[in-house]
């Protein structure tokens, strides 16, 4: 039977989606025809899950007609921890805990909840990964609004779908910097996040994070152009783009705060690296785009907290580093489970 497929991926400031295909192997076939690029439903604190995915449903059916629902599946890719298609709790949609996703879509698309899947991102942008490199280990770090880590072997997928993988909220460190923000590089311990903890990681490395820092580094270091490049007369998108393109040019208060994510980053990567030891790096979300600012403090602190001193054993713990700056993983990892949790039943 030949499937459509939504995938559609939550995120802290946007939603996401795309239409896919699916025969009797699995794997969709993107039908989308580019039309996700401006398929975009704003998110966030004033949007509750009922609007979101009302405004949701009339873009799609103002870009694709009306779909069948007797073969219609839907992934979701949601942040936070999940149960049973239940929102138990996300640090970037507070507003959305208790929502059990399932139900909403049925509610609003007329499809059988059954054929709704929902997971963590960690899971579907991992599944996605996993399925396009199925002989690697893959480790896979999703960077946006926040940060999450996946894992498989084999095309499996290792993390739990209820939401393990919670990298972002580890306890950020600054070991291993050195640098323009050397005055700055431990004030962020004390930053309270939205998870309820002190200077958890993605307070620093995600796309807000990286966007906080450099306010915060231009206030202390007392440059005020710098501080003007970052007002709060933009959007968040347009500041941290103001942000990578002033590390681009080279200016040394930005290159540093690319080069301290890197390494706070790579801090919290290097135990999972030492455990894990995946033969792939995969780097998804928003902030793959920019991943290029940071990884070679990334990499360089990485090399440092993996057996730096014996040859032998840093050669068995060899990777590669893949960059997937599309921004679609979450979709279409979301879409692939959806398809594989209907031909689980």
């Amino acid at each position: 039977m030949k499937l459509t497929v939504i995938g559609i991926d939550i995120g802290g400031q946007s939603l996401k989606w795309g239409l896919y295909s699916a025969g009797s192997d699995g794997l969709c076939a993107d039908v989308g025809a580019r039309r996700r690029a401006t398929s975009v439903v704003e998110t966030g604190p004033q949007s509750t899950p009922n609007v979101t995915f009302a405004r949701l449903y009339e873009q799609i059916i103002s870009r694709t007609g009306r779909l069948d629902t007797s073969t219609l599946l839907v992934g979701v890719s949601t942040p936070g921890l999940i149960q049973s298609g239940t929102i138990l709790a996300s640090a970037n949609l507070p507003d959305w805990h208790g929502t059990h996703l399932p139900s909403l879509i049925s509610q609003i698309f007329g499809v059988s909840a059954d054929r709704v899947a929902v997971a963590n991102d960690a899971v579907c942008h991992t599944t996605n990964i996993a399925c396009r490199n199925p002989h690697d280990r893959v480790f896979c770090l999703t960077i946006g609004t926040g940060v999450v880590g996946g894992f498989a072997a084999g095309s499996r997928v290792l993390t739990d779908a209820v939401g393990c993988g919670e990298i972002g909220h580890l306890p950020s460190d600054s070991r291993g910097y050195s640098g323009v923000l050397d005055t700055v590089s431990t004030g962020f311990a004390a930053w309270t996040c939205p998870c309820g903890s002190l200077g958890c990681v993605e307070l620093v490395v995600s796309g807000p994070g990286l966007l906080r820092l450099g306010r915060y580094a231009a206030v202390r270091l007392n440059d005020p152009a710098f501080t003007a490049a970052l007002g709060m007369q933009n959007s968040p998108q347009q500041n941290l783009s103001a942000l990578v393109e002033r590390a681009r040019y080279g200016d040394p208060i930005a290159c540093d705060v690319f080069a301290l994510a890197g390494v706070v980053l790579a801090n919290a990567a290097a135990p999972i690296r030492s455990f894990f030891n995946p033969s792939l790096i995969a780097v998804t979300g928003g902030v793959a785009r920019s991943f290029d600012l940071l990884r070679p403090a990334f990499e360089r602190r990485l090399g440092e907290l993996c057996f730096p001193n014996n040859s032998l054993c840093s050669s068995a713990y060899s990777h590669r580093i893949a960059v997937d700056p599309s921004g679609l993983t979450g979709v279409a990892g979301a879409a692939e489970l959806a398809v594989r949790q209907f031909q689980a039943y």
